[in-house]
């Protein structure tokens, strides 16, 4: 369960940043790039918000990073202790 409106703090901190561009666009009045900013702002939200199979896209990508972290340091690979 998440603490503001069911999201977590990690992602309601990410969705207060990213929507700020769009903001200043609006204040200035720029309507074309407030726009675009929107749309970039909901594709964000669906990434940071949406879970699949029980991790949202950035919960993926961590843990995606962490096993090629994994990888590259060669933790993956199982051997015996008698080898």
């Amino acid at each position: 369960m998440g603490w503001f409106f069911g999201l977590t703090g990690g992602q309601l901190a990410t969705l207060a940043v990213t929507v700020l561009p769009m903001f200043w666009a609006i204040q200035a009045q720029r309507w074309p790039l407030a726009g675009t900013l929107a749309a970039a702002w909901a594709t964000v939200a669906l990434l940071v918000i949406v879970p699949v199979r029980g991790r949202s896209a950035t919960g993926w990508l961590a843990a995606v990073l962490a096993l090629l972290v994994g990888r590259v340091a060669g933790w993956t690979r199982f051997r015996a202790n008698a080898a």
